[in-house]
C-alpha cells in the first residue's frame, strides 16, 4: 500500500463496517466476480483506503474499478492507486495462486475485457516493432538471483482507452538448468495499468503530424505531458518503405510542414554545434542487439507550438571489428510528436494550468 495511506485506515475500516453490504454489492457489480465474503471484504477495504487516501485518487469506488480492470477470483494483497507521474492513470496490483502458464487467469481476464468492449492489440501501441504476448506468449529473462517469467498484453476500447496487463512469476535461478521452462512456485503477480483517452484515430491527428502514403503499423496517441512541463502532447509512429538515406522523405516532410507555417528550430537543450534542419542524432549507433541509423528535426510555429520528427532504420549488427555504411533493410521508422502549451491541436486558448504536486 502506498505511503500516506495508513493514517486513513481506521476511518476507512469504520466506513466499511457500517456499509459492508453496500460496499460488497459495489465490488461485485463492478468486477463481476463471485467471491466469498471474507475475500471480498479484504479487497474492498484496500480499495476504499486507496480511494480515500492516495494522492490524486478518487473518493468513489466506481472510479477505482472501471470495467477495464479485472480482479480475478481469489486475488489477494490488492492495491490500487494513481501514479504520481500521471494522475489520470490507474494502476491495480494483486497476487493470486495460479500454476504456470496461468491459463485460467488469462482466460478470465480476456473474457471479461471482451464483454466490456475491449479488443486485444497485437503490437505494442508505443513501439509497433514490438509484438505483445497476445502473439508471442510468455517470455522469461534472468535478473540477479532470480528468473522472471512475463506475460504482457494490451487492450483498447472504442473510446481510445488502453489497458495493459502484466502477469509475472519470480522464480529462483536453476543452477543446473539456466533456461528453466517454468517457475518453481505458483505465486502469480498481476499489474493492470489503465490509460484513459490515450489513442487517437489517425484521421483525427493535427495536420502537422503527417502520415505518409504507404504507412503501416500506424499508432497515434495523446497525453498531458507533465514530464515535459507542457499541457498537451500528441504523437504518431509508423513504418514506411524508403531507400537509404531517406532524403526524399525528408524533403517531402519539410515541404509540407513549411506550407503549414512551421520553421526549423533547434532544441533548447541541444549542443551549440547543432544546426537547424535534419541532423544525425549519430550517424550510426550500436545498440545491444541492432544497429541504429537516425535523423531528427525540430520545428516551431508562430504560436509557440513544437514538432519533433525522428527517422530511424534498425539494422542487424555487423560482424565484430567491422563497420556498416548503411542498414540492411528499407523499413524507415517515423516518429512525430506535437507539443503545445495551449491545447491538443495548438489552439490559441490556454487551458488552466495543471497541478504539479500530485493533487
Amino acid at each position: 500500500m502506498a505511503r500516506g495511506v495508513w493514517p486513513h485506515v481506521r476511518s476507512s475500516m469504520v466506513f466499511f463496517e457500517s456499509h459492508s453490504r453496500a460496499a460488497l454489492a459495489i465490488r461485485v457489480n463492478l468486477t463481476g466476480t463471485r467471491l466469498v465474503c471474507g475475500t471480498a471484504a479484504r479487497v474492498v477495504v484496500v480499495l476504499l483506503v486507496s480511494a480515500c487516501g492516495a494522492k490524486g485518487g478518487s473518493s468513489k469506488v466506481r472510479d477505482v474499478l472501471p470495467n477495464g480492470i479485472v480482479v480475478v477470483k481469489d486475488a489477494r494483497n490488492v492495491e490500487s492507486g494513481r501514479p504520481k507521474w500521471s494522475p489520470s492513470h490507474l494502476l491495480v496490483k494483486y497476487l493470486v495462486r495460479a500454476p504456470y502458464p496461468a491459463t485460467g487467469v488469462l482466460a478470465d481476464i480476456r473474457a471479461r475485457l471482451q464483454a466490456g468492449g475491449w479488443k486485444p492489440m497485437a503490437m505494442d501501441w508505443v513501439d509497433p516493432r514490438r509484438p505483445s504476448s497476445h502473439k508471442v506468449g510468455w517470455r522469461s529473462h534472468g535478473v540477479p538471483n532470480k528468473q522472471v517469467f512475463n506475460w504482457t498484453g494490451q487492450w483498447s476500447n472504442p473510446a481510445g482507452d488502453v489497458v495493459q496487463y502484466r502477469l509475472y512469476c519470480e522464480s529462483s535461478p536453476a543452477r543446473s538448468d539456466p533456461e528453466r521452462s517454468k517457475p518453481d512456485n505458483d505465486d502469480l503477480r498481476v499489474d493492470a495499468l489503465l490509460r484513459p483517452n490515450r489513442l487517437v484515430p489517425p484521421e483525427a491527428l493535427p495536420p502537422s503530424l503527417i502520415v505518409l502514403d504507404g504507412a503501416r503499423n500506424v499508432s497515434a496517441w495523446r497525453d498531458r505531458s507533465r514530464f515535459r512541463a507542457l499541457e498537451y502532447e500528441i504523437g504518431v509512429r509508423y513504418i514506411v518503405t524508403a531507400t537509404y538515406p531517406p532524403s526524399a522523405v525528408m524533403s517531402k516532410l519539410t515541404e509540407r510542414l513549411s506550407t503549414q507555417g512551421w520553421v526549423s528550430a533547434r532544441e533548447e537543450f541541444a549542443p551549440p554545434t547543432r544546426s537547424p534542419g535534419w541532423n544525425f542524432q549519430s550517424q550510426t549507433r550500436r545498440l545491444a542487439t541492432e544497429q541504429l541509423f537516425a535523423w531528427e528535426a525540430d520545428w516551431r510555429n508562430q504560436a509557440g507550438d513544437r514538432l519533433e520528427y525522428e527517422l530511424s532504420y534498425y539494422s542487424g549488427l555487423p560482424p565484430p571489428g567491422t563497420e556498416v555504411s548503411k542498414p540492411d533493410n528499407n523499413s524507415l521508422h517515423i516518429r512525430a510528436t506535437f507539443l503545445s502549451q495551449t491545447g491538443e491541436i495548438g489552439s490559441g486558448r490556454r487551458e488552466p494550468a495543471r497541478p504539479t504536486n500530485g493533487h
